[in-house]
């Protein structure tokens, strides 16, 4: 259980009159002249948005809000003018990296699927293969990037396999393996997670946020640290 404190930093409430947006895939409001997207609070979305700090891959930054008592997690739009946005079209990967402009366009791409994908393999992560859950963007000259990421609530399941739009992978095959020698990255950014500490992670979120987290809820994330470490350990 999260529990907030009188030092918590909280971005603001949400009224329904701030409401500008409301349809399947989320709620949007105002605030401060700006845009957010808000929803439910789940830890694991902070958690994620902290693992791609470490790996330095860009991520949406999550803000705590609060509508009718209940805890929400406040996300600004980080849609910028200059840019055309899109869901994924592609049929597979090589058809996305068809689509890069130059070979700098091809590794920065690659390179950030690697992390986005190694911090899902670690999360267990079981939402990517859902097209709304990436988003790419385009500037003038046609350069296409992984815009931020985001949604990481669908995590540590149990679970032997890991799949997103691209690729399907079960640990207990050479898929993986296979994957490594084509894009070694994955593998070295797999490894930067297996030294990690998650431990060290939510005491930083917590402290960050000014949240105080249940000891149940504790051993629920040291325990699904072990399973993600057990099957990196296996994997590497």
């Amino acid at each position: 259980m999260i529990t907030v404190t009188n030092q918590t930093k909280v971005l603001g409430n949400i009224y329904e009159d701030d409401i500008c947006t409301h349809n399947t895939f989320f709620n949007t409001i105002t605030y401060n002249n700006k845009i957010y997207y808000y929803k439910a609070f789940n830890f694991n979305e902070l958690i994620g948005e902290y693992l791609c700090r470490y790996l330095d891959l860009d991520c949406v930054h999550n803000e705590l809000a609060f509508k009718n008592n209940i805890l929400y997690l406040a996300t600004e739009s980080f849609r910028k003018k200059g840019y055309i946005y899109e869901y994924p079209n592609f049929n597979n990967f090589d058809e996305l990296l068809n689509k890069c402009i130059n070979d700098d366009n091809i590794n920065k791409i690659i390179e950030s699927h690697m992390k986005l994908f190694a911090i899902d393999i670690y999360m267990r992560q079981k939402d990517r293969d859902n097209c709304s859950n990436l988003t790419y963007k385009y500037d003038k000259d046609k350069y296409i990037s992984l815009s931020p990421v985001y949604d990481f609530g669908h995590s540590f399941f149990n679970t032997n396999n890991y799949s997103n739009i691209f690729f399907d992978i079960n640990f207990n095959s050479y898929e993986l393996n296979n994957l490594y020698k084509k894009y070694p990255s994955l593998h070295t950014e797999l490894e930067k997670l297996y030294k990690i500490e998650l431990y060290n992670v939510i005491c930083s979120i917590l402290s960050d946020y000014k949240l105080t987290m249940s000891n149940k809820m504790f051993l629920y994330y040291e325990s699904n640290s072990e399973k993600s470490l057990k099957i990196l350990k296996k994997i590497l």
